[in-house]
């Protein structure tokens, strides 16, 4: 499991950005995390600002890789944008128990996988209204 430093919500390991915040998430297990990985990303190494730098990921194409892991309703707007612009998906629903001091609660994500091919096109979508 992941955290998001900022606002403390937690997500599974395949997510690397809080999509409520922006922030990159940290390993919620205080013995992994480090206070390395509290401190701000430098702008160049951000992953939204590489990727169309970075030379193509090894492997298929045409294989669906993970690209983020948030709650449903911030998923219907993503995945209208990629129908819009022709980019294939799939998606899988999740649900973790999390347990605060109201009881065990079921909280619903959603995965999202796009083509490998496709992936520099879609953190462009993904990430183009967020304020840096």
């Amino acid at each position: 499991m992941k955290k998001c430093p900022r606002c403390g919500k937690e997500y599974l390991d395949g997510a690397a950005i809080c999509p409520l915040d922006n922030n990159v998430l940290v390993p919620c297990d205080p013995v992994t995390a480090s206070s390395e990985a509290l401190k701000p990303v430098p702008e160049d190494e951000l992953p939204w600002q590489t990727a169309d730098t970075q030379e193509e990921e090894p492997g298929d194409p045409a294989e669906f890789v993970l690209l983020a892991v948030m709650e449903p309703y911030v998923a219907d707007d993503l995945l209208s944008k990629f129908e819009e612009q022709g980019i294939p998906f799939q998606i899988d629903r999740v649900e973790q128990a999390l347990q605060d001091r109201g009881g065990v609660r079921k909280l619903g994500f959603i995965q999202i996988f796009v083509r490998r091919g496709d992936r520099a096109n879609a953190i462009k979508i993904y990430t183009a209204d967020w304020k840096v």
